[in-house]
């Protein structure tokens, strides 16, 4: 929509052809645990193969323990590379509401702590005007109108 032509999303999973303008390559899971990949140390593996120079981060939506590890999370994003530029969306928002409330409290609190002027963290608020009813399947997963 912006009339930028030069974007290349990498990963090895491919997503389903939605009649986006663009390809729909992601590193996104169903229902996997951030812990989980920390823990086993899954994601170094991942950011070497695919080599972005852009994470775009939405997680914590499953998985509160994410604030456990957001600090791991994103030394290792930057041990790929150090000048990544690290995006970090806003949860899709869902019941309960303090779960919500909360997690993204700590995202707007913890993501400045970790931005450094090579690698640079920036919050995308890209829920505002999404509607739980109408743009998902069953309240917290987006629907083909609320992706």
């Amino acid at each position: 929509e912006a009339g930028i032509t030069n974007t290349n999303f990498v990963s090895s999973n491919k997503a389903p052809d939605y009649g986006f303008p663009y390809d729909g390559e992601n590193k996104g899971y169903t229902s996997f645990l951030i812990t989980s990949i920390i823990r086993d140390n899954q994601l170094p593996g991942w950011l070497n193969a695919a080599r972005p120079d852009i994470i775009i981060m939405h997680l914590g939506t499953n998985d509160i323990n994410i604030i456990r590890v957001y600090s791991t999370l994103v030394d290792q994003i930057r041990a790929s590379k150090p000048n990544i530029k690290i995006l970090v969306n806003y949860l899709t928002r869902h019941k309960p509401d303090i779960y919500y409330k909360y997690i993204v409290l700590i995202i707007l609190e913890g993501a400045p702590t970790k931005s450094t002027q090579a690698s640079p963290i920036i919050i995308m608020d890209n829920f505002s005007g999404f509607n739980t009813i109408t743009d998902t399947t069953d309240g917290k997963h987006p629907n083909n109108k609320g992706n």
